[in-house]
């Protein structure tokens, strides 16, 4: 190229066309918004994964990586030409029930590995677990944004989670105004088998972690009022063979009650 030519990749920006500055400018906000997204989806993920595993920080972030991973190798086409996708707005997008799906599987294989790695040279292999107090579940829940892992408005499909994972089908009965429930979350606690039932009242958040009795053992361990979080309360019932944990800043239990044998 001689000297007289032009290159187009140099040339200057302020030489724009003010619509594509506008474009420019929209197309970073929109990769802003995405990052952000991404981010949120991450850190939603780790908390998930030290809960219900007693992970290190570092131990649910490399787990995150890779279960990102595995849902962009999902997305691939199946011409082996395809580009691999890059852009960092994929977590985003993904949809909830198939994050979930693959985050289990993730899960289960990170607590098989765990518990056999925690238990050479026993007789049981049994997948690790760590007990965390409830309040602190809830304090990092409303950090994280207060999301369940999927809305569960069909009771049929509510009783079947209640039933499989606590050995009775549960439903709600009707609720005033100024109280709903938001869905239901795997957020560990009492054991890897705790169901919680996110919901509002009276403009406050809570939720009510729902497990066997089978549990008792650590029950005061994991239902003590937390030092770090002095303004939340917690509130235990034991009724239909189950223990109900309620959590939240009012100063009394408000939803607990509404949840009952089908």
């Amino acid at each position: 190229m001689s000297k007289d030519q032009t290159d187009p990749a140099g040339d200057n920006q302020d030489a724009l066309p003010s619509s594509s500055k506008a474009e420019s400018s929209n197309e970073a906000t929109a990769e802003s918004k995405t990052n952000d997204a991404v981010m949120k989806r991450q850190q939603q993920i780790d908390v998930s994964l030290r809960h219900t595993f007693g992970l290190t920080e570092n131990e649910s972030q490399s787990l995150t990586r890779s279960i990102q991973g595995m849902l962009e190798a999902d997305a691939m086409p199946n011409s082996r030409s395809a580009a691999r996708p890059t852009e960092p707005s994929f977590l985003a997008t993904v949809t909830e029930s198939r994050l979930f799906q693959v985050a289990l599987v993730a899960s289960l294989l990170l607590a098989i590995g765990i518990g056999i790695s925690r238990t050479v040279g026993s007789n049981s292999v049994e997948p690790y677990f760590a007990h965390q107090p409830l309040a602190i579940i809830f304090h990092d829940s409303v950090s994280q944004g207060f999301q369940p892992y999927y809305d569960c408005e069909d009771m049929k499909r509510f009783a079947d989670t209640f039933e499989g994972r606590q050995g009775q089908r549960l439903v709600l009965d009707p609720m005033p105004a100024g109280t709903e429930m938001l869905g239901l979350s795997y957020l560990g606690g009492i054991s890897r088998d705790t169901t919680a039932m996110l919901a509002k009242a009276d403009n406050q958040k809570v939720i009510v972690f729902v497990d066997t009795l089978k549990h008792q053992s650590i029950l005061d361990a994991v239902t003590q009022k937390s030092d770090q979080h002095p303004d939340l309360n917690v509130f235990v019932v034991e009724k239909y063979g189950l223990v109900f944990v309620e959590v939240s800043a009012l100063d009394s239990a408000q939803v607990l009650k509404y949840i009952v044998p089908e």
